[in-house]
């Protein structure tokens, strides 16, 4: 009898975290105007079930700049603090970044708002909002780098991925950010 009342305890305390520990990682490459692009990864926590993931699902991510194929800049989610613009929205079903026409005003801003002159100095930084998806280096919004809002960015899940030490955030730092849009219902949910 106490055996079927320890294990009976011992699942409900443990399925919950099993079912909330799944983890899905995404490889991208985005190609800009001008000879710009960039690469990256981003691995989501706690993804079972759900069709939108954001920046609050984010438990790994990095991105890598690059100009004629030379690199430019890079941010890792390691490198996040409150200053920091960091938006993310992310349609498992489609395995793609949101872009404009999906149902969120400005769904990717990483490391950039919406002017393109917050990357930092020494800084690297994304948009995609309703004038462009575009970079930001050094502090400055490279126009040259600009595509159409509505370009799609597709992401392509796989088993294994390295991050860089910095690209991995401990739960506590993320988990006391309230980043989700007040009042924005997110399309496809």
């Amino acid at each position: 009898m106490k055996t079927h009342v320890i294990a009976a305890i011992i699942c409900c305390v443990v399925t919950p975290t099993l079912a909330t520990a799944q983890t899905a990682t995404y490889q991208f490459s985005w190609q800009g105007a001008g000879g710009y692009s960039m690469k990256g990864a981003v691995q989501f926590a706690g993804t079972s079930g759900l069709n939108i993931l954001t920046e609050q699902d984010v438990q790994c991510f990095e991105v890598f700049g690059f100009k004629d194929e030379a690199p430019v800049g890079s941010w890792f989610l390691g490198n996040l603090t409150p200053q920091t613009t960091w938006r993310l929205h992310f349609d498992v079903s489609q395995s793609s970044f949101l872009v404009v026409g999906d149902g969120v005003p400005m769904p990717q801003a990483w490391n950039m708002d919406g002017g393109g002159y917050n990357c930092g100095v020494d800084g690297f930084g994304f948009n995609l909002a309703g004038y462009a998806q575009d970079l930001c280096i050094n502090n400055d919004l490279i126009e040259e780098s600009q595509v159409p809002p509505p370009q799609p960015f597709p992401a392509t899940q796989v088993e294994n991925h390295g991050f860089s030490d910095p690209g991995c955030a401990g739960e506590l730092m993320m988990s006391q950010l309230d980043l989700r849009p007040q009042g924005v219902a997110v399309a496809k949910q």
